[in-house]
């Protein structure tokens, strides 16, 4: 018989998939190699929702018996991640937890961890804070990880203060060096950033010890791959949503599998199917509706912080830029097309404006509505806030007869944004305070009832069906009658 599985394990936008993992042929080659390598500590980074944790965590469960993973946040130091570290190895030493590959503890290194313990359970007592006693050290910490043939994964690193980085990338030699004895033990180190030298500002002798990985944003092909396999699992065909779906994501895996989510949910499909079933083209509207209203505070702060601020000089510099991108395709514009683009409607635009606003609107005080990539364009960090920002600031879109999926999709955002606009009653507010500061916008103005972008809501969908061989279970758009208004 058949497996069943819920829809929640097969699309997982908010976890790392499993059941639903698509390898990164691009990247596994020097992944396997540095994981494989001893002594080499690894740096993975890329741009925020690409798939680094997902890809990292299939590879090391294959590999590692055991690992920890210790996430970062802006407020924590060098030694409360030491001792993160340190209070993930406890059950595999005083538990009799221990890892799978390990071949016996020395009774040495047994009785090292008991005392750090002891020390950090005195302190705690006596202080009522946790303070890292002097036998943690780095090597020990090394010691402790290698005795049980262990990884230990450092996520979002990028977000310690820059003055936190420094202690933990002069350990790496540290536990490097710790590979004589223990080859197994590693640290990784992930971040979202464009440069590996963003996540971890290494001694540059350590050269030939760190491998520096970048995981791209995913390619359509793999992304269909999501779909592809999802619908195999929960017996459904996705072909009439899947093109839109992919076009959308803009690379980034958790929001194909958000949408592929919410198409499902929308269609009543929460686990395997018994009989195949068929989703059409209009099961997108839907999933579009709740990816928005389930955005729509985090929308509301970015757009009212990007678009609220008080004009001070002779340009309004940051709408101009945004309107110049929105204009573009989805996977963004390099520095001259903007400017240019720019220049075309303010013919003596300052270039140094451009370069300053580009770089402030990826700031959370201006929205952090903008991101450059690694191919050197600059685009929106999401496809929503393109549509968005093209709907509000663009000229009036050219009525499309027959729209693409992507532009199907993009009417979608736009009508149900109009729609939250008019039924939230906080939306209908001009006036918007947080802890960056006040700005005034009304929304309303831009968006009025029942808006669209294009001015039909026919839609043409590719031809290239993920089932060719099971026509009988989709219905080509061509057959498609409207119902009358």
């Amino acid at each position: 018989m058949p497996s069943s599985y819920y829809v929640q394990e097969v699309f997982t936008p908010s976890t790392q998939a499993r059941l639903n993992f698509v390898d990164r042929t691009s990247v596994n080659s020097q992944l396997m190699d540095a994981i494989y390598t001893a002594g080499k500590q690894l740096i993975v980074y890329g741009e925020s929702g690409c798939g680094k944790s997902t890809l990292l965590m299939n590879k090391l469960h294959d590999t590692y018996s055991s690992y920890i993973t210790t996430r970062c946040s802006k407020a924590m130091t060098y030694e409360q991640l030491l001792l993160d570290a340190f209070d993930q190895l406890d059950p595999f030493y005083t538990q009799g937890r221990g890892s799978r590959s390990s071949k016996g503890i020395s009774p040495t290194v047994q009785a090292a961890f008991i005392k750090v313990s002891a020390s950090i359970s005195k302190a705690e007592s006596e202080q009522q804070s946790r303070a890292l006693p002097l036998q943690l050290t780095p090597q020990r910490l090394a010691e402790f990880l290698g005795a049980q043939s262990m990884c230990w994964v450092v996520e979002d690193f990028h977000k310690m203060p820059p003055e936190q980085k420094v202690p933990f990338a002069q350990s790496l030699k540290i536990f490097s060096d710790a590979s004589t004895e223990y080859p197994g033990v590693m640290v990784v180190a992930i971040g979202a950033t464009d440069t590996a030298r963003e996540v971890v500002e290494y001694d540059p002798e350590m050269g030939n010890r760190v491998s520096e990985l970048y995981v791209p944003p995913m390619t359509s092909e793999e992304l269909t791959r999501i779909i592809e396999n999802g619908q195999d699992l929960l017996n459904i065909n996705l072909s009439a949503v899947a093109e839109g779906i992919v076009e959308y994501s803009l690379g980034v895996p958790s929001v194909c599998h958000q949408l592929a989510l919410n198409a499902c949910v929308e269609k009543g499909v929460m686990s395997t199917q018994k009989v195949r079933l068929a989703f059409t083209w209009r099961d997108l509207d839907p999933a579009v509706d709740r990816y928005v209203k389930d955005s729509s505070d985090t929308i509301k702060a970015k757009l009212f912080r990007a678009l609220g601020r008080r004009v001070l000089g002779k340009y309004d510099n940051c709408r101009i830029i945004l309107a110049a991108v929105a204009s573009g395709p989805l996977p963004g514009m390099i520095f001259d097309e903007i400017l240019t683009k720019i220049r075309s409607d303010h013919r003596d635009y300052p270039e140094k404006n451009l370069r300053r606003y580009l770089r402030e609107l990826t700031k959370d005080e201006r929205g952090q509505l903008l991101k450059p990539g690694g191919d050197g364009k600059w685009r929106f960090t999401g496809a929503i806030y393109h549509t968005l920002v093209q709907a509000m600031l663009s000229k009036p879109r050219q009525a499309a007869p027959n729209p693409s999926p992507q532009q199907y999709v993009e009417q979608a955002v736009a009508r149900s944004w109009a729609d939250t606009v008019y039924s939230s009653p906080t939306l209908g507010n001009t006036v918007f305070s947080d802890t960056t500061g006040t700005y005034t916008l009304d929304m309303k103005s831009y968006f009025q009832p029942g808006f669209t972008l294009y001015g039909t809501t026919a839609v043409t969908v590719s031809s290239n069906s993920l089932e060719p061989e099971k026509p009988a279970l989709y219905q080509a758009p061509a057959r498609r009658t409207r119902e009358p208004k």
